[in-house]
């Protein structure tokens, strides 16, 4: 999704592009999709409520009411909710720190040059990968580093409990913002291709609310002080 918006925001406005209209088009993007799996979520809710019995989940299994009654707990549970994972969040932090740091504020290379990098994953970019990779990251405690952690963990927490709130005061349903990954860094990091972070494509994406693998180059103290600005409200998990 942010390659996606990166490239959208290049097609848009070219070599003016803004950190601040990178932040609204992945957002836009993010904001569509909560819509839609609300809206999955609510048609679901509803045939629960209208056949309690005849749908059964996995989870059912290990209700003790379910099992004692042959019947879907959710069903008749007063409250639906569904965990929404923001996922990744060390590889898209370190994504839009060094767009903004070497694109927009130190202008060391051009988005499009950027760009024709990550599409090459990197074979010939040999200076770009190295500026990309000597960035600032998350989990180095930086003022630029931890600016975009807590601006970008800020708007997920708000973005889905906004978006669900509706949802809420009319069904009893809502989405609960989470900063999990579990193993899927690894699936999803050996389908997609290179990132303007510096990573190679095929290679793992950051896991949970871990720092990328080598990022935090500060030490622990460091790591856990950028932690601190990763947003508190409304998260239910986020694993280190």
């Amino acid at each position: 999704d942010f390659m996606i918006s990166l490239r959208e925001l290049y097609k848009r406005d070219g070599e003016d592009a803004t950190t601040d209209a990178l932040y609204d088009i992945f957002f836009e993007r993010m904001s569509e999709f909560i819509e839609r799996k609300l809206i999955i979520a609510s048609r679901e809710v509803a045939l629960r409520r209208q056949r309690p019995s005849a749908v059964l989940t996995f989870g059912d299994c290990f209700y003790t009411d379910s099992i004692k009654s042959g019947e879907c707990f959710s069903a008749s549970a007063k409250y639906h909710f569904e965990i929404q994972a923001f996922q990744m969040l060390g590889t898209v932090a370190d994504c839009f720190i060094a767009f903004d740091q070497l694109v927009v504020r130190e202008r060391k290379m051009t988005l499009g040059e950027l760009i024709s990098a990550v599409d090459a994953n990197f074979e010939g970019y040999e200076r770009i990968l190295a500026l990309c990779r000597k960035a600032d990251k998350y989990g180095i405690d930086t003022e630029l580093s931890n600016a975009h952690v807590k601006r970008i963990t800020d708007r997920v927490s708000r973005l889905v409990i906004e978006k669900s709130r509706p949802y809420f005061e009319r069904e009893r349903l809502f989405l609960m913002p989470s900063i999990q990954s579990d193993t899927w860094h690894l699936k999803y990091g050996e389908q997609y291709g290179a990132t303007v972070n510096g990573r190679l494509a095929h290679t793992a994406f950051s896991q949970n609310t871990n720092p990328t693998n080598g990022a935090a180059r500060e030490g622990v103290t460091a790591m856990l002080n950028s932690m601190l600005n990763i947003t508190q409200g409304g998260f239910v998990s986020g694993a280190l």
